[in-house]
């Protein structure tokens, strides 16, 4: 039976950051009932959810922070990598009361990656779709913003579309989208929906900077990490 309470599940959290292999797996998937493929491999890191799931051969680099979150789920041969903070309040903490749909969660498809040094904020779910790359490093993904308006925070889900490519020290607001097949050029802002794709979008916010050739091997890739 997993263990229920979020203080022993922290606990089971910490102690697993620097143990082997096996007894990493031991505890997510005996004492915090997860879902982890026995060839998925973890890191020195923290993982503090209600609930992962991780495919073949997914991995989490060293000093990696992810907490906070519903559910997190790692495709195969999906990649985070060292040095990133994923974080968001759950549920069950009962913050923004005006977007009582809120999901908090990361999706990671099979062979996605985010690559290092990047901060998400999962307050509302976050897809990084198959094959797609949070490139470089210090990006940042925001899911909650205010609403003037109404004068209230309010969350959104952020997506990138499979097969594309955001760059360094990109910003991605609440309510963004990066279409499949696509660039963001590094130090872009996107604020909203972007569509169009085989595009290079840059800017902030971001706009269409020129279209890209569909035969371009990036869109084409049978395996998602660039080396």
């Amino acid at each position: 039976m997993p263990v229920r309470s979020r203080r022993l599940r922290w606990i089971f959290a910490l102690l697993a950051v620097a143990a082997p292999q096996p007894i990493k797996h031991a505890i997510y998937r005996r004492i915090l009932g997860w879902d982890i493929h026995p060839t998925a491999r973890f890191g020195l890191s923290i993982i503090a959810v209600d609930h992962l799931s991780a495919g073949e051969d997914a991995k989490v680099g060293h000093l990696t922070v992810i907490k906070g979150c519903d559910e997190v789920s790692l495709g195969v041969r999906s990649t985070i990598g060292p040095m990133n903070w994923i974080t968001s309040p759950p549920r069950s903490a009962e913050l923004y009361p005006n977007s009582p749909d809120r999901k908090p969660r990361l999706i990671l498809g099979d062979e996605a990656a985010i690559v290092t040094r990047h901060i998400l904020y999962c307050d509302d779910e976050v897809v990084i779709e198959p094959y797609a790359i949070l490139a470089g490093l210090r990006s940042q993904i925001v899911t909650h913003g205010p609403d003037y308006m109404a004068g209230c925070q309010r969350t959104a889900p952020v997506r990138i579309g499979h097969h594309s490519f955001v760059s360094t020290s990109c910003t991605l607001l609440a309510g963004s989208s990066v279409p499949p097949r696509s660039i963001v050029a590094g130090g872009a802002t996107v604020a909203g929906p972007l569509v169009e794709e085989l595009r290079l979008y840059g800017g902030t916010p971001a706009r269409e900077i020129k279209k890209l050739p569909e035969e371009a091997m990036l869109f084409h890739r049978e395996r998602g990490y660039m080396f």
